[in-house]
Order: structure tokens, then C-alpha cells, then sequence
């Protein structure tokens, strides 16, 4: 004779391991040249925390890698320039919307104090719409730490 065989997982909670697999995998950033020097590396660690903060849905870790007169562009439809207050007050409303945000194709050009980061992105959202862009950060060294002064889109 065979028991049935029972399992303390339901459907739902399979489908939130492969949701939770799927998002570790995809929240992160593939570099078309690897970050090299210690300023490069230390901007792609802002991208890092960006995408983190998105996945976590902490809205006050997402601001702190942005300058205090940072100009940022959140939203490729809307196209509306906001300063570090206006994003902070949108993105609390809405980064619970987000499911995954990635960057591929990443390039740091660092010259002096200034760096500009261009790659292409992919965020998908819960209801599994998903959108690809290409975006922008300008970078800054504000009291000695790289901050982001800029983020648009191309």
C-alpha cells in the first residue's frame, strides 16, 4: 500500500519561492566593461544600492545615492524633472509597484570629479507589465563621496 504523500507547501507559497529566485536573480546590473578603478567601482555600488532599495522597496535608501541638487527623471513616460524631495514623495507612493528593476550594458567614464554612467534598463512591475529604457546618471563628488547629481533617460 502507498500513502499519499503530503507536503507543507502550498501553490502559493511555491509560486513566492520562484517569484523570490527570479527577482534575486534579475535585480542587478551587467557592465559592458566591468567597473575598474576605485571611483568606478564605488559609482557602480550606487546603481547596486538603487536596484537593492527598489527590491527591498525602501524609498530612503533609493534617495541617498542622489545629491542634494540632483535633477532626476523618473519615469521615461512622464518625462517630468523632479528635485530629491519630489522623488522621494513619488517613489513613496509607487515603489511598491515594482516587482524587478535591472541595468545591462552599463559604462562608467570618469573624468576628474564628474562621471556619467549610460546604460539600458528593464523594470517590471507587479502586474507584469514590463518596460525596457535607456537611462543616464552624472555623477558627482559631493564632500568626497560620488553622489548622483542627474538621472534621465535617452
Amino acid at each position: 500500500m502507498f500513502r499519499r504523500h503530503t507536503s507543507f507547501l502550498q501553490v502559493g507559497d511555491i509560486q513566492s519561492i520562484m517569484n523570490n529566485m527570479y527577482s534575486a536573480r534579475n535585480n542587478r546590473i551587467a557592465y559592458l566593461e566591468k567597473p575598474a578603478t576605485g571611483d568606478e567601482k564605488t559609482i557602480a555600488r550606487l546603481l547596486e544600492k538603487i536596484i537593492r532599495a527598489v527590491s527591498a522597496g525602501n524609498v530612503t535608501d533609493f534617495i541617498s545615492v542622489f545629491s542634494e541638487s540632483a535633477r532626476i527623471i523618473i519615469s521615461k513616460n512622464s518625462n517630468k524633472e523632479m528635485n530629491k524631495k519630489e522623488c522621494f514623495s513619488h517613489l513613496s507612493r509607487t515603489i511598491e509597484r515594482i516587482r524587478i528593476l535591472s541595468y545591462s550594458d552599463a559604462i562608467i567614464r570618469v573624468v576628474n570629479e564628474e562621471a556619467v554612467v549610460s546604460c539600458s534598463g528593464r523594470i517590471t512591475y507587479r502586474n507584469g507589465v514590463t518596460n525596457a529604457f535607456f537611462r543616464y546618471f552624472k555623477c558627482i563628488k559631493e564632500d568626497g563621496a560620488w553622489k548622483i547629481n542627474e538621472a534621465g533617460f535617452l
